[in-house]
C-alpha cells in the first residue's frame, strides 16, 4: 500500500459520511420497525 495524504483523507471523509448516513439511515429503519411492531400488536 502506498500511503498519499490527498487519498488517506478523500478515504477517511467519505468513510465519515458513510458512518453517519449508516447511523441516520439505521436509527430511521428501527424507528420504522417498532411501528411497525406496535401496528401488528
Amino acid at each position: 500500500m502506498i500511503k498519499k495524504p490527498i487519498g488517506s483523507r478523500t478515504i477517511f471523509l467519505l468513510f465519515s459520511s458513510w458512518f453517519l448516513f449508516y447511523c441516520d439511515s439505521s436509527f430511521i429503519l428501527a424507528d420504522h420497525i417498532k411501528q411497525s411492531l406496535f401496528r401488528n400488536f
